[in-house]
């Protein structure tokens, strides 16, 4: 959940739009969540409908912004683009950064079931919330 804990951490001209890096403490996934987000330069005076770029394997909230040159084309059709980090990170749980296809970075968007993953990995309930 997005609260009062927001944390903007760089803000850069895009565009003639602005590109934010964000983060915020998740009551969904217990701990700090990263994301960023494209705001074109329609935005400034008038609502703009969002994307949500949901990143796969081993991404960041930064991959997508920093190697898909999206946001000429939002800048140019006003569209907002968030991206959201694909998972929780330094979580404390043993063995989350062991592997790149299970744990920090693994991009599947789904809630975990068994102990001790599901205390913070609750991707599929943190996805519903932001589209929300």
């Amino acid at each position: 959940m997005i609260s009062e804990s927001l944390k903007q951490h760089k803000e850069h001209k895009s565009f003639g739009g602005k590109l934010g890096f964000y983060s915020h403490q998740s009551s969904t996934c217990n701990s700090e969540m990263k994301f960023a987000v494209y705001q074109p330069p329609q935005a400034q005076s008038q609502p703009v409908p969002i994307l949500y770029f949901l990143s796969g394997l081993t991404s960041t909230e930064e991959n997508f912004m920093a190697k898909a040159g999206a946001q000429q084309l939002a800048a140019k059709y006003g569209l907002m683009l968030v991206a959201p980090d694909t998972s929780p990170r330094h979580t404390g749980i043993s063995g989350e950064d062991d592997d790149w296809d299970l744990g920090s970075g693994a991009g599947f968007y789904v809630d975990a079931a068994v102990a001790p993953w599901n205390s913070h990995y609750q991707m599929y309930s943190m996805r519903l919330f932001c589209a929300r």
